[in-house]
């Protein structure tokens, strides 16, 4: 496989002529490949999905040291308590479900 120059255009078609494709791959100074920029919002959209995960766990961090608490009844008795995580749960699979859609969003927007 050749790397092409900077902002070459690079014939991916199939030979037969039809529309053939055209990717610019662009080589950088210490010879790795750099996807164009069609593939940014791809990358930023994981580079937020991280960060979101990030923030998503020291919330859970947090509610993990409250999640044990001692509570007393009507009649004076001290019972201890716990509390799932069920928020955080349901937190981290929408953002899961949102970043899988604006990936397929995103992948369909790709030039074809």
């Amino acid at each position: 496989m050749s790397v092409h120059s900077r902002n070459e255009p690079h014939d991916c078609g199939d030979g037969d002529g039809d529309q053939a494709r055209s990717i610019q791959i662009s080589k950088s100074s210490n010879g790795d490949i750099i996807f164009t920029s069609e593939f940014y919002a791809i990358g930023a959209l994981f580079a937020v999905y991280g960060v979101t995960v990030l923030l998503c766990s020291i919330y859970r961090r947090y509610q993990g040291n409250t999640q044990f608490f001692s509570e007393a009844g009507n009649n004076g008795e001290v019972t201890n308590k716990f509390r799932t995580s069920g928020n955080s749960v349901l937190l981290l699979t929408c953002l899961s479900i949102g970043a899988y859609i604006g990936l397929m969003v995103l992948t369909w927007q790709l030039e074809a």
